[in-house]
């Protein structure tokens, strides 16, 4: 293969649209191990935008190269969640079974070795991905097994497939549901019938924000222009959070038949369906379910054998945990980074290429779909007044049985803990990184926006944790990902860890306490969008429910008070880092 062939044809599958970078990309990078130079200016020749755009691109992925990569890429997982109890061991391993270090391609250019970040694998680590194949339990002792197949391309055969692990099933987003039955019942209602129902339901989006579906599809039916666009987010990038992961394995024609009802809603009649770089070996099965739709009337031209049209394409990303962000989500799909819009306008003002958007991830459609079946006051008996329905929990960490939970809202975490065997839990994190560290005088605090409100994480920590290495581990996660756009992120959190790792190491003193939580509202309240907004909760929330484990790591003060001047540290901070956001260079 050559670049003169690859790039014309990656270009032509995609109708040359100026929007679908992301695709010709990622085509290129799976070809031919790398998109360089010559492949930037190629690409941006053929599909008519300026090459610097195409070079924010690559370099802004962690899955995009402008250098080669080896034949095959092995990525092993550093997320808390993901690495497990023998996480570090596996990565020992695979250094000295392959000769090479991480970041580093094995002589004969065979194999490469990189870290990456959760992969939605937290319930069977250690984990990895070996290109696109989800690799699950890869213990210390099984990697010579998984380097072996790897050589000898019979990966299929090895044994690392990701095993079902759905423990409990409930009343609406598992439950079996006649195919088509929720559109139905839509299209019997007027548009505004249906934005009716699911207020009516109450239901509030799944993705962690709690924003009433109902009332976002209503500002966006009303809002000005033809063309509307529906946009499911399913670039859960959360360290902890695999719900999303399980419902695009086990029904995804729920999701795709509550993005119909959307369309139909607000009279839109395109789909995309944001698929995260790390499902990618989901997308066969996922086109598979869209043909089967299309076949059924489900999809495509004339709904349930009405005058609505409505279709859906799924757009994979390349690896941005910052995606997970519904305007850089947009800027995303746009064929651009991953980088978030100023707001306003909103996303249902001004959306997908200027459109109206509804953005909802993958549980709120899903979820949808049951409550057209259903109906409004069937769904609202479950759960709380403020909080109804069920909710997916991605349970992790140190309990008896990690995997997935549907279950109403309004539950403690003790009684979850006694479900999943976490029992005995010195900590449980609710809600990821971006979420809240709960001690254990606080488990009969109530799961649901009213209290702890959650995307679906669940991380249980048992007594032999040491909880500050976790809290540096998450916020080296969010130095990484950082799309750098604006200072508080991308220096604040460096700066946060920075003295976080001080502490550890036994040199902090009790004045850095106090600085820690002046930079954290810093960081909080100047943050242009929510990953800088919520980055520093895990310092935030230990501090407060666990401020102890801090003050048994500090010394005795010296005599020299820390630097409270936070212009000047972010000052210093950006001289020695540089002013351009910080890239996925290689």
């Amino acid at each position: 293969m050559n670049l003169q062939q690859v790039v014309p044809e990656a270009a032509a599958r995609c109708g040359r649209d100026p929007s679908r970078v992301m695709d010709v990309v990622r085509e290129v990078q799976a070809r031919l191990g790398r998109v360089s130079d010559e492949a930037i200016d190629l690409i941006a020749r053929e599909l008519a935008v300026p090459p610097v755009d195409v070079k924010g691109v690559v370099t802004f992925y962690a899955f995009l190269s402008r250098k080669q990569k080896g034949r095959t890429v092995i990525r092993l997982s550093e997320c808390v969640g993901c690495l497990g109890a023998e996480g570090h061991a596996s990565a020992e391993e695979l250094q000295r079974q392959l000769g090479i270090k991480f970041g580093e391609t094995t002589p004969d250019g065979a194999i490469s070795l990189e870290h990456t970040a959760c992969i939605g694998m937290c319930d069977q680590g250690p984990a990895a991905l070996v290109d696109e194949q989800p690799i699950a339990r890869l213990t210390p002792e099984r990697v010579k097994d998984l380097v072996a197949a790897v050589r000898e391309q019979k990966l299929a055969e090895a044994g690392f497939a990701v095993a079902d692990n759905v423990h409990k099933k409930g009343e609406v987003v598992f439950a079996e549901m006649e195919p088509g039955a929720g559109l139905k019942h839509a299209l019997a209602l007027d548009p505004a019938g249906v934005i009716g129902e699911v207020k009516a339901s109450r239901l509030r989006g799944r993705g962690g924000a709690g924003f009433p579906a109902g009332t976002k599809w209503e500002f966006c039916a009303r809002a000005a222009g033809e063309r509307k666009v529906v946009l499911c987010n399913a670039d859960e990038g959360e360290p902890g959070t695999f719900k999303d992961r399980e419902i695009l394995k086990h029904v995804p024609a729920h999701v795709f038949e509550g993005m119909a009802i959307a369309g139909y809603a607000i009279g839109a009649k395109e789909g995309i369906l944001y698929l995260r770089g790390e499902y990618a070996y989901m997308l066969p099965a996922l086109e598979k379910t869209l043909d089967e739709m299309r076949e059924k009337g489900v999809l495509g031209k004339g709904l349930g054998g009405g005058k609505h049209d409505f279709d859906i394409r799924v757009q994979l990303g390349a690896g941005a945990y910052v995606c997970g962000e519904e305007s850089a989500l947009i800027s995303s799909c746009e064929g651009g980074r991953g980088v978030p819009k100023d707001r306003p306008p909103f996303p249902v003002e001004r959306g997908y290429l200027g459109l109206p958007t509804v953005v909802n991830n993958v549980e709120t459609f899903a979820t949808v779909a049951r409550i057209l079946e259903k109906g409004a006051g069937w769904f609202a008996s479950f759960g709380t007044r403020d909080s109804t329905g069920t909710k997916l929990f991605s349970v992790s960490g140190d309990c008896a049985k990690p995997g997935i939970y549907e279950l109403p809202y309004g539950l403690t975490v003790r009684e979850l803990m006694a479900l999943v065997g976490g029992e005995g839990a010195q900590a449980v994190l609710v809600g990821g990184p971006s979420g809240s560290f709960v001690k254990p005088e606080d488990f009969d605090r109530k799961i649901g926006y009213e209290a702890l409100a959650t995307g679906g994480s669940v991380m249980v920590f048992g007594p032999r944790r040491d909880l500050l290495e976790v809290v540096s581990g998450f916020m080296r996660f969010f130095v990484d990902e950082s799309c750098g756009h604006c200072v508080p992120c991308r220096v604040g959190n460096v700066l946060i860890k920075e003295r976080l790792d001080k502490i550890r190491a036994g040199h902090g003193v009790a004045e850095d306490l106090g600085y820690l939580e002046e930079l954290c509202a810093t960081v909080k309240r100047m943050s242009r969008c929510g990953l800088g907004q919520t980055s520093p909760n895990p310092v935030v929330t230990t501090l407060a429910s666990f401020r102890g484990l801090y003050e048994r790591r500090l010394t005795e003060s010296n005599g020299l008070q820390p630097d409270f001047d936070l212009n000047a540290a972010l000052q210093a901070a950006v001289k020695a880092q540089g002013r351009a956001p910080v890239f996925h260079e290689d």
